[in-house]
């Protein structure tokens, strides 16, 4: 049993959602088909929209927003980066800090 966070979490996300690098996972497949069809159907008038759309499939991963384990470390140190850079610069407004 987990805690009671982890149970409310669970209900507010609802039982349809896919976890992050699914699909990321479901890329891969596509974009090797969508390449062997390329090289497959050499067809003049088919190879602008074949190559549109296999090309999209190749960009896609790098396009989505990173969502594994490893880069929260990066985004985890640009925010104590940013934090530390602002307790430095002075308050524009002029209001105290608590």
């Amino acid at each position: 049993m987990g805690t009671e966070g982890e149970r409310m979490s669970d209900a507010l996300r609802g039982k349809r959602e896919v976890p992050p690098g699914r699909g990321r996972l479901h890329l891969l497949p596509r974009t090797a088909v969508s390449g062997v069809l390329l090289n497959v159907l050499n067809a003049p008038l088919a190879m602008p929209a074949l190559l549109a759309v296999h090309l999209g499939f190749v960009l896609a991963p790098f396009l989505l927003p990173p969502c594994g384990k490893f880069v929260r470390g990066a985004y985890r140190a640009l925010a104590l980066l940013r934090h530390a850079r602002e307790a430095r610069t002075p308050n524009p407004v002029g209001l105290a800090e608590p």
